[in-house]
């Protein structure tokens, strides 16, 4: 016979029901720096402005920005007013171009006041012609070459491009200091026997070469954005343009060269 003493006890009940409910630890939280207040300028600080570089939306200076930006200023001078400068530009550089020219004819003297003015004369009106006669010539070649400028913008392209041309004259001041009016009719000879001509003279004709060259570059910018086209283009342009001039004149050398020698043969 056995008792309730005698039976095995009864196992726990692991039910869920009996345990507490489990709740997850919440991470620590990290608190995180304040972040810096900004900082306040002193009272009176105003930024340095710069003058070389415009403010958002102010108008480019082309006597100054033609040199890093001749397709901005093109674009600019084209929306605005392409007819603006026109002449005065082309007369300002032919007289550019004409004065630093040297007339030195062997045998022949000639009052410097004369060679000044018959330079000025010559130099402004090379410039208007030279404008009309290139404009016409590099609408046309511009246009076989895809170009969708007009003989306006063209014109004022080539125009413009006189910019550095005059502000290559004011390296002539040193010049004429030194030399007087004689500095717009040098004789060569004479300076490369002068140690402070020759001083003046090296200098002045490599920035010469450079601003030469970069005026080339200026120009075939400010033509192919008259064009609609690339600088590329613009030399295309340019280089056909340069051979429909030197092709009749080639052909009129000849012609006068065969015509001489006949005559000599015929003596």
């Amino acid at each position: 016979m056995s008792s309730s003493f005698d039976d095995p006890p009864a196992p726990p009940d692991d039910s869920q029901q009996n345990w507490p409910p489990h709740v997850a630890p919440e991470p620590p939280r990290i608190e995180s720096p304040e972040a810096p207040p900004p900082y306040a300028a002193p009272p009176g600080y105003a930024p340095p402005s710069h003058a070389s570089t415009p403010a958002p939306g102010e108008p480019l200076s082309p006597w100054v920005y033609i040199w890093t930006r001749p397709r901005a200023v093109m674009r600019q001078i084209l929306d605005s007013d392409p007819r603006r400068m026109v002449h005065r530009l082309a007369v300002l550089g032919g007289v550019s171009a004409g004065l630093s020219a040297n007339v030195n004819l062997p045998g022949i003297q000639i009052p410097l006041p004369v060679v000044i003015v018959c330079k000025l004369l010559v130099g402004a009106l090379a410039g208007l012609i030279g404008l009309y006669v290139a404009g016409g010539l590099v609408l046309m070649t511009g246009r076989w070459l895809g170009g969708r400028g007009s003989f306006v913008t063209v014109r004022s392209a080539l125009a413009w491009s006189n910019v550095p041309v005059i502000w290559a004259a004011l390296l002539w001041l040193p010049l004429f200091v030194y030399l007087g009016w004689d500095a717009f009719n040098i004789n060569k000879d004479l300076m490369l026997v002068d140690p402070i001509g020759l001083m003046l003279m090296v200098p002045l004709g490599i920035v010469t070469v450079v601003v030469v060259i970069w005026r080339v570059v200026i120009l075939c910018k400010v033509v192919g954005e008259a064009h609609g086209f690339s600088a590329w283009h613009s030399l295309g342009a340019f280089l056909i343009a340069i051979f429909i001039v030197l092709v009749p004149i080639g052909i009129m050398i000849g012609m006068f060269a065969l015509l001489g020698l006949a005559l000599l043969g015929s003596n």
